[in-house]
């Protein structure tokens, strides 16, 4: 299955053209909707849930990618944590900033925010403020008994695919000491991810699978690189996960290849998949993010991934949307010439597929 990220409301219009190329979707839950109208910031410091969870921008995009044909889409929980340290675009609008918190859990103001560099040697940096377990274990138990036990609008049918825990938190966005140039202490930082977020979200599913009779499979995490995808699978495989599914992400520019060429791109998912099948066994696996960055080259990675490794039963690509040459005409959401060669390598990749079935 050839899918497309989905991190934005404004990219809603696409979806027509979308749909002629792609069959599924990943669907980011995060931003504003994590911090502040899913409450991330209140709920978790409350310790209670005093509102209801407002579920209208998920039901909108799901619906949205329904009406096209773009059923079952995966749901990625992304969010900003109290403890910030990430740059992220979508929540403030393409700064690149590090947000901060002080040791009272203090908001700092965006444009006060203590560098990455210059915030290793703070108290709070080097122990953060926990992500709240309890709202990743309630998140994960209402999107199942929402979009899986009683799907909205949708009678029995179920109307996503699964939950991805978190986005590659091997990059010490959300986790500090992960990253080489802060504490490099990985070990306490993965213990930290699965504490707070990998194990929480594994419980919300089972416990709903439990009270719903019904399953849903849970992701992960979208890692970024070789260490993080083999500290998580070596972990994985040592427990009991059976609804899980090993997710990655492949750029040519990971582990310090900033070339970007199709050569880096093959060698790194090599790696990673020699890693996948030393722990994973026959499970799923899918390839979560991966692209090109716009120099040219993707239709023919996706060609060679899916030829190769054809136990990757998803790969959610980046199509140049955002960088370089596009595929959809932002003016009148049409597919370009670009689209059309796109459409018609996947109308390919999907005919090569049924006829080696």
């Amino acid at each position: 299955m050839i899918s497309f990220l989905l991190n934005d409301p404004r990219q809603l219009p696409m979806l027509p053209a979308l749909a002629q190329i792609f069959d599924g979707c990943r669907v980011v839950v995060g931003g504003s909707e994590v911090s502040s109208k899913f409450g991330f910031w209140d709920f978790n410091n409350r310790g209670t849930d005093k509102s209801a969870f407002p579920w209208s921008s998920i039901d909108a995009r799901i619906m949205a990618l329904a009406a096209v044909g773009i059923r079952q889409p995966w749901l990625s929980l992304v969010g900003v944590p109290p403890h910030g340290t990430v740059d992220d675009t979508a929540l403030y609008n393409g700064d690149a900033v590090r947000h901060t918190v002080d040791a009272r859990e203090a908001a700092q103001p965006i444009t006060d925010a203590t560098p990455y560099g210059l915030a290793v040697k703070e108290p709070w940096f080097k122990k953060p403020t926990h992500i709240r377990p309890k709202f990743c274990y309630e998140f994960a138990r209402r999107v199942v008994e929402r979009y899986m036990a009683a799907p909205i609008k949708r009678g029995k049918a179920k109307v996503i695919a699964g939950i991805l825990p978190w986005n590659e938190p091997d990059d010490g966005q959300s986790y500090p000491p992960m990253a080489e140039e802060s504490l490099g202490n990985f070990e306490l930082a993965w213990e930290w991810y699965r504490d707070d977020i990998y194990l929480p979200m594994l419980a919300g599913v089972d416990a709903a699978m439990v009270n719903t009779v019904c399953y849903c499979p849970i992701g992960g995490p979208e890692t970024a690189y070789v260490s993080g995808l083999e500290t998580q699978l070596a972990w994985d495989a040592t427990g009991h996960t059976p609804h899980n599914v090993a997710t990655f992400h492949n750029w040519a520019q990971d582990g310090g290849k900033d070339s970007g060429t199709l050569a880096n791109w093959i060698e790194l998912l090599d790696q990673k998949m020699e890693i996948v099948n030393r722990y994973w066994r026959g499970r799923p696996v899918m390839v979560t993010e991966m692209g090109d960055r716009g120099a040219g080259w993707i239709l023919d990675a996706l060609a060679h991934g899916m030829k190769t490794y054809p136990q990757i039963t998803n790969w959610v690509a980046y199509p140049s949307i955002d960088d370089g040459e596009q595929i959809v005409d932002l003016g009148t959401y049409q597919l370009t010439s670009y689209g059309e060669k796109w459409k018609a390598a996947m109308a390919e990749q999907r005919r090569r597929a049924v006829s080696h079935a």
